[in-house]
């Protein structure tokens, strides 16, 4: 009996969980700011597949509870009841694993494009830091550049 209890108490707690991440999920939502195109489809996308994720934990934590209620000593059904409940379980907790699965490939994917966004950027003010510096180093700079012009120079 200390073991369904045990087991009980574990499904419960992952119910509680599942909620303070859907909790989170939708107050980080409602924080964000505008976002292009490609970034909001990725975090509506990875907001389902939380959210998807979180109600499996629910269901995964009401059958654990459910499951530590089953007296196995009371016949062939039940044994087949607490069977079938347990398979169901096990089945969820790998659905939930190619969930997690999904969302790091996600994820990777998101950081890769960010990065690769990022760098072009940084090699694009480089070039223009480069060719700016040699007009200055040539005297060509006849007009002083506001993207570089810092006044307390002078």
């Amino acid at each position: 009996m200390a073991g369904s209890t045990l087991t009980g108490s574990l499904g419960l707690g992952l119910i509680g969980l599942a909620f303070v991440s859907v909790y989170f999920i939708y107050r980080e939502r409602s924080s964000r700011d505008e976002l292009s195109d490609l970034d909001e489809r990725y975090y509506r996308a990875r907001d389902v597949r939380r959210t998807i994720c979180s109600a499996l934990m629910m269901v995964i934590g009401g059958l654990m509870v459910f499951g530590s209620q089953i007296n196995v000593q009371a016949g062939r059904s039940q044994v087949r009841l607490w069977t079938l409940t347990w398979l169901a379980v096990l089945g969820l907790l790998a659905g939930l694993l190619l969930l997690a699965g999904l969302d790091w490939a996600a994820n990777h994917r998101f950081a890769r494009r960010n990065r690769r966004e990022l760098l072009l950027e940084q090699r694009k003010l480089l070039a223009d830091l480069a060719r700016e510096r040699k007009r200055e180093s040539t005297g060509q700079n006849s007009r002083k550049s506001p993207r570089f012009h810092d006044p307390s120079l002078n």
